[in-house]
């Protein structure tokens, strides 16, 4: 699950995210898939701001397609995400989708 970190600790900290180890310096805030095991395990050294509002702008978008808007691989189609989402909002990237996909089907 995308979730916004911020390191509270007073020295560079690491931690395990989907696509590996992320390295925060003192007072950094970032959003990243993080695993959720280690979101049960997080030290004092972090603060879980929130959910990032982008992700549930994704998630929520996939949650509206119709089963034509999927690739025959079974993942959301960018082009029809993007259609669904706020209309202030960045294209959604083929990373970005996969990233948040990953996150729906684990659970």
């Amino acid at each position: 699950m995308i979730r916004t970190i911020t390191n509270i600790a007073k020295g560079p900290r690491g931690i395990w995210t989907v696509t590996g180890m992320k390295y925060l310096d003192p007072g950094e805030t970032r959003e990243m898939d993080v695993i959720d095991s280690v979101m049960a395990g997080l030290s004092s050294d972090y603060e879980v701001v929130s959910v990032s509002t982008r992700a549930a702008d994704i998630i929520a978008a996939i949650g509206g397609l119709s089963d034509n808007d999927f690739t025959a691989a079974g993942k959301p189609q960018v082009d029809a995400i993007n259609t669904l989402m706020p209309a202030d909002s960045a294209p959604v990237t083929a990373p970005e989708r996969d990233a948040v996909w990953a996150s729906m089907e684990a659970g």
